[in-house]
């Protein structure tokens, strides 16, 4: 039997303008679609007394432009919104609270489809972003790729990036 796990690298990076940009106007809109599906999922559990979360799309036509953003950390918040009701039902959390602005750290999450991340030297490559310099050589095992990569920004205007890379292990 195989077990997918995974090993995190993290490091910082250090984005141009263009993309903290990006970065900062993908974080924005994740904010704003975390907070209307947690709002409106508050209403419909108040009114039927269930959970129906619509997906992204439902949102997209409220965001003004999402040519620049990430769509995919996008559609991923109905699964962090999902998750988080999950664990407010089972009892292992208090009801999710409104992202915000001023929180201490924000992120978003995005896969690699289709082969579209790579680290070359003290660069990787991520969706939207292009090339992204880091602080730090990465060093990889042979045979590994990059399974998805979560991009976050600190109250201090740091940006950092978590890899996560594959690895299949054998369990009896």
């Amino acid at each position: 039997m195989s077990k997918k796990e995974y090993n995190f690298v993290r490091c910082e990076i250090y984005p141009d303008d263009e993309q903290k940009k990006i970065i900062n106007q993908t974080l924005a809109y994740k904010r704003f679609v975390y907070n209307r599906m947690l709002a409106d999922e508050q209403k419909e559990y108040e009114k039927s007394g269930k959970c129906i979360i619509p997906p992204y799309s439902t949102y997209k036509p409220l965001l003004a432009d999402t040519k620049g953003v990430d769509n995919v950390a996008l559609n991923n918040v109905w699964w962090s919104v999902r998750a988080d009701l999950n664990r407010f039902f089972a009892k292992k959390s208090g009801f999710p609270v409104k992202k915000r602005k001023s929180d201490q750290v924000q992120y978003y999450k995005t896969i690699n489809n289709n082969g579209c991340m790579h680290i070359e030297k003290q660069r990787v490559k991520l969706p939207k972003l292009k090339w992204v310099h880091f602080n730090k050589p990465i060093s990889i095992p042979a045979n590994t790729s990059i399974e998805f990569a979560i991009i976050s920004r600190n109250n201090k205007n740091q940006y950092f990036v978590n890899l996560a890379f594959k690895s299949t292990s054998t369990t009896t």
